[in-house]
């Protein structure tokens, strides 16, 4: 064979057993799945249809909050492993202004100091999540004054009509709940107005918190960062 030839046969060759190039990540918008992300509409459900979409994926991809936007949600929980949870600059995910209906989530894994281990859902939950960054450098809002003005002592105890006598009170909820996860990322966010506890990692491996800003107020006698 022609030396040129051998060689332009070599590089050819050389090229089809290169590694492929990575895929470009999958992104989950979540205006396209419904939220409106204006301050005022619940956007909670459209929210975790992203999640969902980005789960049945299989392969993770970033879930985005696109600026400008202020999306009101209630508890929500990150479903998408192997994913980036994106809040763009002048986005904010913010809590809707009432505990009615606020669901209970896991167990506090503080329950010794008394009266229940039962405890209020976080405002957003990573569980058994894996290889998961939160990040973009907009805002997460809890709104924890909410829990506050209805705090005896540490604990939430809901002045509204379903708080009956099987759930008398509770512990308040985290802002960041990390729990039974590996791999998890907080970086380049900001975190406002927990209700107790701003990040709480539990039974987790590898978790980074790294340039982020917590805003809360002095007077919330309970909280603890």
């Amino acid at each position: 064979m022609h030396p040129t030839l051998a060689a332009a046969v070599a590089s050819l060759l050389a090229i089809a057993l290169l590694p492929p190039m990575p895929r470009a990540a999958a992104v989950y918008d979540v205006r396209q799945y419904g939220a409106r992300g204006d301050g005022t509409t619940n956007d909670t459900d459209a929210i975790l249809a992203a999640f969902a979409a980005c789960h049945a994926g299989g392969v993770g991809g970033d879930v985005l909050f696109g600026a400008p936007g202020i999306y009101i949600v209630s508890a929500l929980a990150a479903n998408c492993n192997h994913s980036r949870i994106f809040v763009e600059p002048g986005a904010t995910v913010r809590s809707v202004n009432t505990t009615v209906g606020w669901p209970l989530g896991l167990d506090s894994p503080e329950p010794s100091q008394g009266k229940t281990a039962r405890q209020a859902a976080p405002f957003l939950l990573l569980h058994y999540a894996l290889n998961v960054t939160l990040t973009g450098g907009g805002t997460l809002d809890a709104r924890g004054g909410m829990f506050w003005a209805e705090h005896c002592g540490n604990w939430w105890c809901p002045r509204w009509a379903n708080a009956t006598s099987a759930h008398p009170y509770a512990w308040p909820t985290f802002l960041l709940s990390i729990a039974d996860s590996r791999h998890v990322t907080v970086v380049n966010l900001t975190l406002i107005d927990p209700g107790f506890w701003c990040i709480v990692p539990t039974n987790s491996h590898d978790v980074t918190v790294a340039h982020t800003r917590i805003v809360a107020v002095r007077h919330a006698h309970m909280l603890r960062l």
